[in-house]
């Protein structure tokens, strides 16, 4: 997210959300996935940017909305104070979750955050080496709404 022609961003800082979800790794090129199942799973931690609409918009096409993920209004509680005020640890902010997925993804591991080379074992495979006759989707319920 430094390319400034692809548009502006801030780190704003590391936090998780408020909320459990499942945070699961799956499909032939082992994505994360935050599944739009609120309860279930682990609060999901990462990193939190502010972001001008240019690089939004960007963002948007990359993670494939709305076919792919939806971009969701999720509260964030950050590990460090906002501004100088420790009081305002809690912000609210966008959240890219898989919402029509296939039953089969609730069954998968939940983490609580993710890294490529972690524990898990399964490496993230990306975009330029990945097997063009497969593709993520293969998770995908279409026309479900969860």
């Amino acid at each position: 997210m430094n390319d400034s022609k692809l548009g502006i961003s801030k780190f704003i800082g590391s936090g998780q959300t408020k909320q459990a979800f499942p945070l699961v790794i799956a499909g032939p090129f082992n994505v994360p996935y935050c599944v739009a199942k609120e309860g279930l799973g682990k609060p999901v931690r990462g990193d939190l940017y502010e972001v001008d609409d240019t690089l939004l918009a960007h963002l948007d096409t990359m993670e494939r909305i709305p076919v792919h993920y939806q971009r969701l209004t999720r509260m964030i509680c950050l590990d460090t104070e906002v501004g100088g005020d420790s009081n305002h640890t809690e912000v609210e902010a966008f959240v890219y979750q898989l919402c029509d997925y296939k039953q089969f993804v609730l069954n998968l591991p939940f983490y609580h955050d993710y890294d490529s080379l972690g524990t898990h074992g399964l490496v993230y495979v990306p975009f330029n080496v990945r097997d063009k006759s497969r593709s993520c989707d293969e998770i995908l319920e279409k026309g479900s709404s969860k």
